[in-house]
């Protein structure tokens, strides 16, 4: 999953509750994950000059993965 990572901040689930941080996605979607997303690997985004951050979610979880109410927001 590639991030940009310039836009990472802090919130809380509204479905169950944990902290949580979100991030923004190549498409332009935020994206939460349960802790600081861990890059693999970066590399410039040639159209916005932004850095993008590729993401392993086995390295670092989605919160959809790991949220019991993750349904509720899909």
């Amino acid at each position: 999953m590639l991030i940009y990572q310039d836009s990472l901040y802090t919130g809380r689930c509204r479905g169950c509750g944990r902290p949580i941080v979100w991030a923004e996605t190549r498409t332009g979607a935020k994206h939460p994950f349960d802790g600081s997303p861990i890059p693999v690997s970066t590399q410039p985004d040639l159209f916005s000059g932004r850095t993008l951050a590729e993401i392993d979610t086995a390295i670092t979880p989605s919160h959809f993965a790991t949220c019991p109410r993750a349904e509720d927001f899909r």
